[in-house]
């Protein structure tokens, strides 16, 4: 694994153009390289993983040297761009391996007004998480998915995440009809918050989106929202999804506690007190 260099543009280019259905400028793509967010120049996190095959090596080789001076010198310039420290497990000399999968990331603070709304939605805390962490992309090529790679890039974030107590949400978006993506997102505990009409406009078409997200450091908020399809309720957070009866159930559970727990202090008897026909509301 590791960070994403100048010279990556074109692979990253076309992978992205594989990956996704979604078009991105070509700006984005001469930002991404310097790990900055189109717009704003604010940081971006990239985590590539990279895969060395024999025929790459062997194809390769005696180019090495000829680039290695050049490598160096963009290395040293990026690493002075680069904002956000390395996470163990990172290389930073990759020479000429072929890239796989790749993810992009971002810090967000909760007081902007691009993110305003998401914020007021996710985090229960503003005091104290001021920032969220926003997974833009994700993808790994066909002949490495189902192997472990996407859940690998995405705790990449989980785990700047969970190293700044500042940051109380990760969250993302996902078209509707991605359903490997949303077991995926799923499976590493990130909870459906909403859906987002119109979100991604594909071909002059527009596609709806969901919103997931998934909460560190104590934040946690239970969302209750209504399935459009199946017309059911759930109630959302750290905990995962809960159908409308087992809101109901713990609801009615409550309600026993309470009950038996004013019994103890109020005999039964006196409720028997009531002559029929009398009311027992205050007049």
């Amino acid at each position: 694994f590791g960070r994403i260099r100048l010279e990556d543009k074109d692979e990253i280019k076309t992978l992205h153009q594989e990956w996704f259905p979604v078009s991105y400028k070509d700006d984005f793509y001469d930002e991404l390289v310097k790990n900055r967010m189109f717009g704003t120049g604010q940081p971006l996190f990239c985590c590539l993983a990279c895969f060395a095959s024999e025929d790459t090596h062997q194809g390769c080789s005696h180019n090495n040297n000829h680039h290695h001076h050049q490598h160096q010198q963009l290395q040293k310039q990026q690493q002075q761009q680069d904002p956000i420290p390395l996470l163990e497990g990172f290389h930073q000399e990759r020479r000429e391996e072929r890239i796989v999968g790749c993810v992009v990331g971002c810090f967000v603070d909760i007081s902007s007004p691009q993110t305003y709304e998401t914020a007021a939605l996710l985090v229960d805390n503003p005091q104290a998480h001021v920032r969220m962490f926003y997974i833009m992309t994700l993808g790994c090529v066909t002949e490495f998915r189902h192997e472990g790679l996407g859940t690998t890039l995405v705790q990449k974030c989980i785990s700047l995440v969970e190293a700044d107590p500042r940051c109380g949400v990760c969250y993302l978006h996902v078209i509707t009809y991605n359903a490997a993506a949303i077991r995926l997102y799923e499976k590493l505990k990130f909870r459906r918050v909403k859906e987002i009409e119109g979100y991604y406009t594909i071909e002059g078409k527009e596609y709806n989106c969901y919103l997931y997200a998934r909460y560190f450091h104590g934040e946690e908020r239970g969302i209750v929202v209504l399935d459009k399809e199946d017309d059911s309720c759930s109630l959302i957070g750290n905990r995962g999804h809960m159908t409308v009866l087992q809101i109901l159930s713990d609801s009615f559970s409550t309600f026993c506690r309470g009950f038996l727990t004013l019994s103890i202090f109020a005999p039964i008897t006196s409720y028997l007190r009531v002559r029929p026909g009398r009311s027992t509301l205050p007049r």
